[in-house]
């Protein structure tokens, strides 16, 4: 998905053009679900991320993310509702278009949802991987993270803190600081999300502590374990709740790269062990060395 990071104001949508652009019904529903989450959390003009999903977006073997758009720190029924469209309409952008005939993926097979969550108030956020996403190790877990919002993350927008951690025993086994220079946060006043520069006390200073490092890498394990194979996970750490539950996931998708180059023994369960996986990489690298002249 392409998150999008507004930059200048933003005009607000006239309610009944809103409602013009989707069926009546259509547009009534989400509107009023809207209005049920924002009774459920007790907060008028509640922001929310409207996040598109299609069908072909996270497929093992293609990587079709970012080819639909997502909109972040969204206020307000009728923007809620523009937005839904523009998601919807995002699947036949010229740019996705082709990238699926590039892919020989049948236009007419691909489907979209938008789902509409309440933005995380994140204090730090950004990337996950539980195999090494440079060499493809899956004994280790990767951890990119910045201050505020993930998209600067996401979209390489900033040099992220790193974090490497032993898949099996959690222990963090190597950490690097980077001068993190801008972040992206929400902007009250337009409804929308910015990136500013962040202060320089700031900069050098680590945005996750060991106790969050640790329960991101739990996490990445246990989702790991769930689908079966190597994630690539999305997170934030929300600065308003208290450890460990200001620790969110907001997506995973399958690792596109390395998992399809790599072949796991038959005999191994889909779900299995973190030492599995290790015993077979390792394995695997003295079976190539036994091969080598």
């Amino acid at each position: 998905m392409t998150s999008h990071v507004l930059k200048k104001p933003v005009v607000p949508f006239a309610s009944s053009s809103a409602r013009h652009l989707s069926p009546p019904e259509v547009a009534l529903a989400i509107q009023e679900a809207y209005d049920e989450l924002m009774a459920r959390v007790g907060a008028v003009g509640l922001p929310v991320a409207v996040r598109s999903s299609a069908t072909a977006e996270d497929l093992p073997g293609a990587s079709f993310a970012g080819q639909q758009d997502t909109f972040l720190w969204v206020q307000g029924r009728d923007h809620v509702l523009i937005r839904t469209v523009i998601c919807w309409s995002s699947l036949f952008t010229p740019r996705a278009i082709t990238y699926r005939a590039e892919m020989g993926f049948p236009h007419e097979k691909v489907f979209i949802s938008v789902g509409i969550q309440k933005m995380v108030n994140a204090r730090s956020a950004g990337v996950m991987f539980t195999l090494n996403p440079l060499n493809g190790d899956r004994s280790k877990i990767a951890i990119n993270a910045n201050w505020g919002l993930g998209e600067t993350v996401v979209a390489g927008e900033v040099t992220p803190d790193e974090y490497w951690v032993d898949k099996v025993t959690l222990n963090i086994v190597k950490r690097v600081i980077s001068p993190k220079m801008v972040e992206c946060i929400p902007n009250v006043h337009y409804r929308e999300v910015t990136v500013v520069a962040v202060p320089e006390e700031r900069q050098m200073a680590p945005c996750l502590n060991d106790d969050e490092v640790k329960e991101l890498a739990r996490l990445g394990k246990a989702i790991e374990r769930h689908y079966g194979c190597p994630q690539d996970i999305e997170w934030a750490v929300d600065r308003d709740l208290p450890f460990p539950e200001s620790v969110f996931i907001l997506q995973s998708r399958p690792e596109t790269v390395w998992s399809p180059k790599q072949k796991v023994d038959p005999s191994m369960k889909p779900k299995a062990k973190p030492t599995d996986y290790v015993a077979g990489f390792l394995l695997g690298q003295l079976h190539q060395k036994k091969k080598a002249p």
